[in-house]
């Protein structure tokens, strides 16, 4: 909807790591052919906290809300954990979950979720999806819009999208080895504005650095 956003609120990654794991995603754009990858101009490396949609009207009052809170933040070590995909062949890495990292995620519900105004995004407002779903998912996507929280929050960053799930299979044999292990920090907190479908990029809100 004209009248909305999709806002994605994430940490950066500091280097060496974040350019490693960029490099990796446009090696297997370029090798495999993925339709999503991460080049930090069309598609921004981010470590989600949390996705959701608000009245395009709120914009203002998000980024004022993450400027505040930025100055509570430390920055916290994080470690690569697992590589895997999912159904939909989306390819990410997973990181281990600490509590600090959990902390800022309950943190980033209860800062913007009101802001939310009940909004959800379009493939959730699609019934015949939403009753695949088990009753404690339901309840999520209702009381936050999304169901990857709190007990089902996962510290990832997405690197490519694959419809051939064989394919992804492949490349996460190919990869995981190289990654697992690795360790960085978070020292940014960067909100974006996600826009879906063939024209879709993410638009920097917020980069402010975490001190």
């Amino acid at each position: 909807m004209d009248n909305t956003i999709v806002v994605n609120v994430a940490f950066n990654i500091e280097n060496p790591l974040h350019d490693e794991i960029v490099n990796t995603s446009l090696e297997i754009r370029d090798e495999y052919g993925s339709d999503w990858f991460v080049d930090d101009e069309r598609y921004v490396l981010h470590y989600p906290l949390y996705l959701f949609e608000a009245p395009k009207e709120n914009e203002k009052k998000i980024i004022e809300i993450s400027k505040r809170w930025v100055k509570n933040l430390k920055q916290v070590e994080i470690e690569i954990e697992d590589m895997f995909f999912n159904q939909f062949g989306l390819v990410m890495i997973k990181f281990s979950k600490n509590k600090q990292i959990y902390d800022y995620h309950c943190q980033s519900l209860n800062l913007f979720n009101p802001l939310r105004e009940g909004l959800l995004r379009e493939k959730y407002r699609n019934q015949n999806f939403v009753q695949t779903l088990e009753k404690d998912e339901q309840k999520k996507l209702k009381e936050y819009g999304h169901i990857y929280v709190l007990d089902r929050y996962e510290p990832h960053v997405t690197i490519a999208r694959i419809k051939d799930l064989d394919v992804c299979q492949k490349i996460v044999n190919e990869y995981k080895g190289r990654l697992i292990g690795k360790q960085s920090r978070i020292n940014k907190l960067q909100v974006h504005k996600a826009v879906f479908g063939p024209e879709g990029k993410t638009i920097l809100m917020v980069d402010v650095v975490i001190k």
